[in-house]
Formats: structure tokens, sequence, C-alpha cells
């Protein structure tokens, strides 16, 4: 039998690539309590990752997300960023983001 320690050959794959239906969740947000596959509904959906908050990427990404989500809305389209931070500090950053980069308060989700 081999040691408890062992770990397995088989190379590692992830469970979700571009295109893939994202398994139904519920968490936290931003905006409230949501359960994925109900908040989409009939629209698509785009979910995707961020760094830690205040980080030089963190605010490229969420502020270009930002400047690009009234185009989105028009597609009928919802954003929602994931993120290993606290929802309590997602509030504060995508204020301060969303004033600084556009000049209002957010227009997407941040899980």
């Amino acid at each position: 039998m081999p040691p408890a320690t062992a770990t397995a050959t088989a190379t590692a794959t992830m469970s979700l690539k571009l295109g893939d239906k994202v398994p139904d969740f519920e968490s936290d947000t931003t905006e409230g309590h949501i359960r994925w596959h109900d908040w989409i509904g009939e629209s698509w959906a785009i979910l995707f990752s961020h760094p830690a908050d205040y980080t030089p990427v963190c605010t490229t990404e969420l502020g270009r997300v930002e400047q690009l989500a009234v185009d989105f809305k028009k597609r009928g389209i919802k954003l929602m960023a994931l993120s290993c931070d606290s929802v309590e500090d997602h509030k504060w950053v995508m204020i301060s983001f969303s004033w600084i980069v556009v000049g209002c308060f957010s227009r997407y989700y941040c899980v």
C-alpha cells in the first residue's frame, strides 16, 4: 500500500473552460444575495476574476470593465467580478474605482 503522502500522477485540468456553463451557486454580492442561474435569467453573463483589491491590475481591470459596462448592458450581458476579498471590501473598492474611472457608481456586481 502506498504511503498516505503519495500523490496521484494524473495531470490537473481546469474544471471550467471558456464557453462552459458555470454551475449554479449562491453568494453574497455587493448588491445583495444572489443565486447565479436565477440572477442570469435568460441573459448572457460574464463571470470574471480579478486579483486582490487595491492592486494595480485590479484597478486597471475593474476600471476597464466599468468603462465598458454600458455597452455590455446594451447587448443584454450581465457582469459579475469574482475575487478572494470580502464583499465588504468590494463595496469600498467598487465605489472608489467607479468614481475615479467614470464618475458614477459601479454598474456591475462583485462577489
